[in-house]
């Protein structure tokens, strides 16, 4: 399988152990230690690329048709219609972190901002350097709903999201503990149902042409990255 790192390279891998005592991703590769080390640099999300997908979809449908045409040939109309009814609630479910930035917590700890002359308390977690935004700015903006560590989650009111691209600064009722605890530092912080699901779009077209392709494809552990399982670079 195909796994993109940093500046959107590309290593085809086969792998051992997706997350060895939670900490080691085991794998073979052709490439050099020298290529990997450069695509999968330090404390980068690496992540699922599909480019390689069709050609190893294919012959499952190949293989399924003479056994089964007649079973599937009826399934295979409506995938066009089950994924439009997917598309457009994704569609209206607007990720709130504008394009470009991304919540990759650094190795300090959040703080609360307190300075009750000047604004709000409110809390700052500082970022790996991203794309720099000011938005939503003001206080008291409407609530939005983060995912951190394991699947925790908090409620805040963004003031911004990567002021100098490099610090996320909102409000909470969460307290700091709270918030250290689910943003933990190394923690890539996502939208709740906005998260690393850009890939399913491009997953879902493939896998619904041969309808079978699900029931085989992901129930291999070695196909695919592991539900819960972030392959996010330490240092």
């Amino acid at each position: 399988m195909a796994l993109s790192g940093k500046d959107d390279c590309v290593i085809t891998i086969q792998p051992v152990t997706w997350a060895w005592a939670r900490t080691k991703f085991v794998f073979q590769s052709d490439s050099s230690l020298d290529e990997i080390n450069t695509c999968f640099a330090t404390d980068f999300l690496l992540t699922e690329t599909h480019r390689r997908s069709p050609p190893t979809i294919t012959p499952p449908t190949q293989t399924l048709n003479p056994s089964a045409a007649p079973t599937f040939a009826p399934i295979m109309g409506p995938p066009p219609q089950t994924l439009e009814p997917t598309t457009t609630p994704t569609s209206n479910l607007v990720d709130p972190i504008p394009t470009g930035v991304t919540l990759l917590r650094d190795s300090s700890d959040c703080v609360s901002q307190i300075n009750p002359l000047n604004h709000p308390d409110r809390f700052k977690c500082t970022l790996e350097l991203t794309a720099f935004s000011n938005e939503p700015g003001g206080h008291d903006n409407t609530e939005v709903t983060l995912v951190g560590f394991e699947g925790c989650v908090i409620d805040v009111q963004p003031v911004t999201w990567a002021w100098r691209g490099e610090s996320f600064i909102f409000q909470s009722s969460a307290s700091l503990d709270m918030i250290n605890d689910c943003f933990v530092v190394g923690q890539l912080i996502t939208a709740a149902g906005a998260s690393p699901t850009p890939a399913a779009p491009a997953v879902a077209p493939n896998l619904s042409v041969p309808t079978a392709a699900p029931s085989t494809w992901p129930s291999s552990e070695n196909d695919t990255i592991p539900t819960g399982v972030t392959l996010l670079r330490d240092s």
